[in-house]
């Protein structure tokens, strides 16, 4: 599992409802990191190199991914990084990525409604 500090104006948004939630992350929601409690470890399956951007396709295991998106049927349940930094990364390599507090999303398990209210 991944540990997740969430801001404390983060807290203060999440709406009441059972403790368990997914969370939710875009590829820019997600940076380079060493490895901790607060890492997401998996290994390289596809690096898309896009200019400037840059895409990490990777699995994680134990890490359970729920699909928002459509992707080609060899990348399904991976997780995707976008990263405007380079680092060293290559199809086979373990790679450490922590989540940005800031850009985390939670949804309800069952429902799939979101569970933080908008910033006022």
């Amino acid at each position: 599992s991944v540990h997740v500090a969430l801001p404390a104006d983060t807290r203060q948004r999440i709406t009441p409802g059972p403790a368990e939630v997914l969370v939710g992350l875009r590829p820019e929601g997600l940076v380079p990191s060493a490895p901790g409690d607060d890492a997401v470890i998996g290994e390289i399956e596809v690096v898309d190199e896009l200019g400037a951007e840059r895409y990490l396709y990777l699995r994680a295991r134990g890490l359970d991914v729920v699909e928002q998106s459509d992707r080609p049927a060899e990348l399904m349940g991976s997780i995707c990084a976008r990263l405007n930094d380079p680092i060293a990364a290559a199809a086979g390599a373990a790679v450490a990525l922590r989540p940005r507090p800031e850009l985390v999303r939670l949804f309800d398990e069952a429902s799939g409604d979101a569970r933080l209210r908008e910033p006022a």
